[in-house]
């Protein structure tokens, strides 16, 4: 007769319910991580290079604004906008090595696709010299060097004055008016009080040396000197087209 063939008839080890409960956890946990990186990898990685941080149309054509941008999306405006001129009042002002390369990265974007570049010293609170402002007002308003990208950090604060006074210069907006705007593309009176400030104690002598070409006396006064980008990056990011 053959030999019987031994089977083993012993069930499986029970799984206890902590056992269970435990596998669960993990897995819940192992999801919430992987949806944290997703949300991570696009909100930084994926989006600024897609969606132009706080890009606005200021003059179709002429004029626009924005805040800082990566490489691909700055190449993205340049290329669709027809850039000729890009003014960066100060996104990289704080001298760190890492914003020290991603000036000369824009440096080499903006030559390799035909533009030019000028560059402001402008902290983020919208302080500084008036004489920067209006000499970053007079290239933006020659039509030599249109259509102009006008840039800072965040696009609320440092472009916002240049804007507020461009709208004064060229349209005739009141004060209030432009003022205005800039609320409307991400300024908070609350977070940085300086930008009314300073447009109501510098508007007037930066729109007449804007005419008569004189220089401003400033005494080296500015309100931010420790952390120059502070208000101006901790801006909110949304930012509609005019």
């Amino acid at each position: 007769m053959p030999d019987s063939i031994a089977t083993d008839n012993s069930a499986p080890p029970p799984v206890h319910s902590g056992d269970r409960r435990g596998l669960g956890l993990v897995s819940i946990i192992s999801i919430v991580a992987a949806i944290v990186l997703l949300a991570f990898g696009y909100t930084n990685l994926v989006h600024p290079n897609i969606f132009p941080k706080r890009f606005g149309v200021v003059v179709p054509g002429q004029v626009y604004r924005s805040g800082k941008l990566t490489t691909a999306a700055l190449t993205k405006v340049i290329r669709q906008r027809d850039i000729n001129t890009v003014i960066d009042l100060g996104a990289w002002v704080v001298d760190t090595p890492e914003n020290r390369r991603a000036s000369q990265r824009e440096q080499e974007t903006v030559e390799a696709l035909g533009a030019q570049r000028f560059v402001f010293g402008l902290i983020g609170d919208a302080t500084g010299d008036p004489n920067e402002y209006t000499e970053a007002l007079r290239l933006l308003t020659d039509p030599a060097n249109q259509p102009v990208l006008v840039h800072c950090g965040a696009g609320t604060e440092r472009t916002g004055f240049v804007v507020a006074i461009y709208r004064m210069h060229a349209e005739g907006l009141s004060l209030d008016e432009a003022y205005a705007e800039a609320e409307r593309a991400g300024h908070s009176s609350t977070r940085n009080p300086h930008l009314r400030e300073m447009l109501e104690r510098w508007s007037g002598p930066v729109l007449d040396a804007l005419i008569t070409g004189e220089r401003i006396p400033w005494d080296g006064e500015s309100h931010n000197t420790t952390s120059p980008q502070s208000p101006d990056e901790s801006a909110p990011t949304e930012k509609p087209d005019r």
